[in-house]
């Protein structure tokens, strides 16, 4: 029933809705989305519900802390409260960046000396064959 709720919740915001699981599936899978709720056609955000697990994500182009990604989080939050008939206890939250680079473009030791201030040092030497 909470399910319902909260997607008709966010269908204001996100009118979108895709089930990553059939339905009739024999199983439950507790901690990995089962329901998505997109701006519209791969537009992101996307919210991501399924049991145990909400998730809000956004991409590199969307992602202003304050302006867009802090109020869509605590906005699904709240939906997520709201759609519950009794108050619900939450053990755990995360708040999780992930970036990516083009290893192929940038040398890997100096992008990490410079943007994460941690130097890579090896006391091991060992010879590159010439030819393998």
């Amino acid at each position: 029933m909470a399910q319902g709720k909260f997607a008709e919740k966010l269908k204001l915001d996100f009118s979108l809705h895709r089930k990553l699981i059939p339905d009739g599936t024999p199983f439950k899978i507790f901690g990995i989305p089962i329901h998505q709720y997109w701006k519209a056609e791969f537009q992101w955000p996307v919210v991501q519900h399924g049991q145990g697990i909400m998730a809000v994500n956004e991409v590199e182009s969307g992602y202003e802390w304050e302006r867009t990604y802090k109020p869509n989080v605590i906005g699904a939050i709240k939906k997520l409260i709201d759609s519950y008939e009794d108050p619900i206890k939450f053990n755990k939250a995360k708040l999780q960046y992930v970036d990516v680079w083009d290893v192929a473009v940038e040398n890997i030791k100096t992008f990490i000396e410079e943007n994460l201030g941690t130097i890579i040092q090896s006391n091991y030497h060992y010879l590159v064959p010439s030819k393998l």
